[in-house]
């Protein structure tokens, strides 16, 4: 069941300084992926943490653990409301990006980008190539 959470009131600072901080981190598995800096960000707008999977080392380990959670959308839905639909999604929400050159990932809606890790630094992507989308602390969604 999803947590309730609620954005600080600073969410918009903190939420800058995080992506600030991670803008010329690479990626790495387990410490600074799609997973852990979606989980990194909700944390800044809401001040909690969340449990969403992150035992991994390399990208074999994490797919065999998402796996294990249902799916990379399954393990965000046990942990963050669902959106009726992704052009709901705003700054500090999460969303999963679905490009055809790579497998789906998670990134952070900023400045009405998808920003997410990459091996030079924080990456972005079009918000229109996010298929899912999750509410961080706006309000309550009707799970049905």
């Amino acid at each position: 069941m999803p947590q309730q959470l609620q954005r600080r009131q600073d969410w918009p600072e903190a939420l800058a300084a995080y992506i600030i901080a991670a803008l010329y981190r690479p990626h790495a598995w387990g410490t600074h992926d799609c997973v852990t800096f979606a989980r990194g960000a909700v944390e800044a707008v809401t001040g909690a943490a969340i449990a969403l999977p992150v035992a991994w080392t390399d990208q074999a380990s994490a797919r065999a653990a998402l796996q294990a959670a249902g799916g990379l959308p399954a393990a965000v839905d046990s942990v963050l409301p669902r959106l009726p639909s992704v052009l709901l999604a705003w700054r500090g929400d999460i969303v999963l990006v679905r490009e055809p050159t790579r497998d789906p990932w998670l990134a952070v809606v900023f400045d009405g980008l998808a920003w997410a890790p990459s091996p030079t630094g924080l990456a972005i992507a079009a918000i229109e190539h996010a298929v899912i989308g999750w509410t961080v602390g706006r309000w309550n969604v009707d799970r049905g």
